[in-house]
Order: structure tokens, then sequence, then C-alpha cells
């Protein structure tokens, strides 16, 4: 759809091209707010030490658009909105797998949260991990959906 309303010229295919660079500006922007300055500039140099490789991607479309999903993730969750996290979180998920290996490690930390709250015998809001699960599903959900009605049927034969 962006292709489709940009065009194929070289002013649509400049604007494709300024997608990503300002999705991670607006992300760093985002975590600027949300976390200060010092986190904000480790963000900013371990993204920028990223090797190059893959150059075959090279003007291709939203390639950083999983990376801004989680940082709005943490963003999300660090300003108290679980279900917000959880959509980013699943967007990400259901833009490429990968993804998925985050939600592991943040139902890593999740785990030991609850178990240190027993541990000491303060009460652990689970309601938090509810939201956060049922917006990450919504989100799956939400965007399987829309990739299938755009793209046609999973196993459907086009002859």
């Amino acid at each position: 759809p962006i292709a489709r309303v940009c065009g194929i010229g070289p002013g649509g295919q400049r604007v494709m091209g300024l997608v990503d660079p300002l999705l991670m500006i607006v992300l760093f922007a985002l975590f600027f707010r949300a976390f200060g300055t010092r986190p904000t500039c480790v963000a900013l140099v371990i993204f920028s030490m990223v090797p190059f490789c893959f150059d075959y991607l090279a003007g291709s479309l939203l390639r950083w658009d999983w990376l801004f999903a989680l940082g709005l993730a943490l963003v999300s969750w660090q300003r108290g909105r679980p279900l917000g996290a959880g959509a980013a979180l699943g967007y990400a998920i259901a833009s490429k797998l990968f993804p998925l290996f985050f939600g592991v490690g943040f139902a890593f930390w999740a785990a030991w949260d609850f178990w240190r709250a027993r541990r000491a015998g303060t009460r652990f809001d689970a309601r938090r991990l509810v939201r956060f699960g049922a917006g990450a599903a919504a989100a799956i959900a939400l965007s399987v959906a829309i990739s299938s009605a755009m793209f046609g049927q999973i196993g459907r034969a086009h002859v």
C-alpha cells in the first residue's frame, strides 16, 4: 500500500526510502522522553554499531519496523501501558518471527519478578501481564487478518 501511494518514480522511491529513518527518529525521541539521556545515548550507539551487511536489502521498505515496534513496546511498558506494549510486541512478532525471542526474554523477566514477589511476601500484579498478553494476541491476530485480506488466503491456488 505504501508503494502504491508513493509511486515507483524517483520521488516516490525517495519518500519510501525515508520511512525507516523517520521511524528510528521517532523511536529515539520517544526513548528520550521515556528513559532520559543516558539510556537513549546507549541505544543510539548500539544502533549505530550494526555492521554493513545484507546489502542486498538496500532500498527495501520497512526493514526496521520490527525494531521500531520493539522499542515502542519498551516505551509503552515504561509508561505503564501494558496493552500498548503487548500490541507493539505482537506487531513485531507478526512482522518478523524472530522478535518472539524478545517476548521469551520478557516472559523470563516476568517469571523472575513473580518469584521475587512471592519470596518477599508481596502482591504480584498479574493484571499488567494479562493486558500485555491480550495486546500481543490481538495485534498478532489483527496483523494476520489484514495480511490475509490484502494478499489472499493461505493455501489458495492462484492459476
